[in-house]
Order: structure tokens, then C-alpha cells, then sequence
């Protein structure tokens, strides 16, 4: 068992030493050869994943019936495809990627919006969706509000505002809560397709089904809400553009208070994608996104 353990572990640091290897040396070359390279290989996606593939077409001509022809479908969902892989080719990069880099490559617009949010002495809340690259945006994010920002999904980052504090299954925001309290800022994605307990929005005109993560956050903290969007320029940098605050205060005593919310947030990122659809990471499981989460099946992201 110990030449076993050994052999394991001699496994993952060579990955690792792998991967970073590999991201040096991608940060190394120009930027424009960078993602050529990237768009090359999201390409190459399109046309070895059949599935995903087949299911992005799908729900695009759902979405458009009448603004695509067959040939213009399949340049969108190609470019589709290009920009989303440079998501998980950056991946790769994240260990060597410095705010520096982030800083040269990215273009911010709506700065003050995002800054304003903090007048009121509490914490505030980042929305995005899955376009652009989320997690290249943060590191930039924590350095212009220079305060802890967290990114939801990252258990050992919350427990680490907290004290080290271990929550329960039952109670996983309870840290949000303090962490927010305390004026800090949370970042997080809105349209993730897993969870149990979803609420309806109106959604290019489709309904689908979100967790109303943000909504329970803010009836607790008092939080602001600052949607922001992440997008892949045709400049070969990544554009965050920080849109205006999202209100709720009038709607706090209503009973569909978390539908009315999360139907804001929709509301406001819908243009965005309506104006360049290939940007939008998820287009392959919008028709997962159809379905409550009692009918969606468990296994669906291992399938797509």
C-alpha cells in the first residue's frame, strides 16, 4: 500500500509541475498567438464533441428560429465554441497568472458603479454568468475594492474568513453572511445548472430554473447587488463591465421575493447575450435548464 500511496503522489506533483509548465510557457508567447492558439483549439472541440455540439445547435435554433440560417447557426455555435474554450485553457494559467498580467489584458468599464456599492458600510454582491472568464475577473475585483472577495464555491475561502469554521450541510451560506457583514465582497456565477432549489425566470425566452442564492444573501446582509458581465473582446482582451445595482428593497415583503430578484438579475444580463450570443458558455444545457430540478437528471453533466 505504501509503494501505492508513493506512486499517487509522485502522479499529482508531476501533473502539477506539468500544467504550470504549460501555463509559463503560454504566458510566454504573444497575446494574439495566445488565443489563436485558444480559438484553435476550441475548434477542435466543435468538431470532436458531437454531443455538446449537437445540443449548443439545438438550443440555439430554440432560442433564434428566425435570425439564423443553417450556415449563419453554425458559425455562431463555432465561435461558441472558441470563445469557451479559452475558459478552460486559462484554467491551465491560473497558478501563474499575476494581477499584473490581468490588469495589461483586461479592460474595465463602469468602475464607479462597482465602488459606489460600498457606501452603504455593508458587503456586496458580484453577479455574473457564465460568459468571459469569471475567475480571471475576481484577482482584478479584490485589488480595485481592496477588501477579501470571494468566490462562491470555494469552501476553504469562506471558512477562512471565518475563523476556520466548518459549517454544516444545513446552514452553507452562514459564513456568506458573517463574511458579507463584515463589508467584504462575494463573486458568483448565477446561472449554474445543478441545485435542488430552483426558482422560474423568464430567460431569452425560455423559462428556466436558477438557484436563488442571491436573494436568501441580500434578505440577510443587506448586501448590494452589482451585476457584472465578463466577455472575450475582439481585441484579444477580456472586457468586465460592471452594470448598474440591481434594487430589491420594494420587494422584500413579497412572497415570490426570490423570483422577483433573480428575474432582475436575468433581465438585466439578457441584452448582452441576445446581442452576441456566442459568448454564453451554457448553450448546451439551456434545455437542461428547462427542467425543475425533480425532473433533471442526476447525471446529466457527466453525459454532456
Amino acid at each position: 500500500m505504501a509503494v501505492v500511496r508513493a506512486t499517487k503522489s509522485l502522479w499529482q506533483r508531476l501533473s502539477r509541475l506539468g500544467a504550470l509548465g504549460l501555463a509559463y510557457f503560454l504566458l510566454a508567447l504573444p497575446l494574439r498567438v495566445y488565443f489563436e492558439l485558444v480559438r484553435s483549439l476550441g475548434l477542435l472541440n466543435y468538431h470532436l464533441n458531437g454531443t455538446q455540439r449537437q445540443a449548443a445547435l439545438a438550443n440555439l435554433s430554440a432560442t433564434f428560429p428566425d435570425r439564423y440560417s443553417p450556415a449563419d447557426l453554425q458559425t455562431c455555435c463555432r465561435q461558441h465554441f472558441r470563445v469557451r474554450s479559452a475558459k478552460y485553457i486559462n484554467f491551465l494559467a491560473y497558478p501563474a497568472l499575476s494581477v499584473e498580467w490581468l490588469s495589461r489584458y483586461m479592460r474595465i468599464d463602469n468602475l464607479d458603479l462597482f465602488l459606489s456599492g460600498f457606501k452603504n458600510g455593508k458587503g456586496v454582491i458580484v453577479t455574473g454568468i457564465h460568459t468571459g472568464d469569471m475567475n480571471l475577473t475576481v484577482p482584478v475585483v479584490s485589488t480595485l475594492c481592496r477588501c477579501h472577495v470571494i468566490r462562491m464555491g470555494r469552501v476553504d475561502e469562506v471558512q477562512r474568513l471565518t475563523s476556520g469554521r466548518v459549517f454544516g450541510t444545513h446552514e452553507p451560506l452562514r459564513g456568506l453572511y458573517r463574511a458579507l457583514g463584515n463589508g467584504d465582497c462575494l463573486a458568483l456565477a448565477v446561472d449554474g445548472i445543478a441545485g435542488k432549489k430552483l426558482v422560474p425566470v423568464k430567460f431569452l425566452g425560455h423559462q428556466i430554473y436558477v438557484q436563488p442564492t442571491v436573494p436568501r444573501l441580500v434578505r440577510h446582509t443587506g448586501s448590494t447587488i452589482i451585476p457584472m458581465i465578463s466577455r472575450l473582446g475582439s481585441e484579444n482582451r477580456y472586457e468586465m463591465v460592471f452594470l448598474a445595482p440591481v434594487s430589491y428593497q420594494e420587494d422584500l415583503d413579497q412572497p415570490d421575493f426570490h423570483q422577483r430578484v433573480m428575474q432582475k438579475i436575468f433581465s438585466t444580463y439578457e441584452p448582452y447575450i441576445q446581442a452576441d450570443p456566442a459568448q454564453w458558455h451554457l448553450w448546451p444545457f439551456l434545455d437542461i435548464m428547462r427542467l425543475p430540478a425533480e425532473s433533471r437528471p442526476a447525471e446529466f453533466i457527466y453525459r454532456r
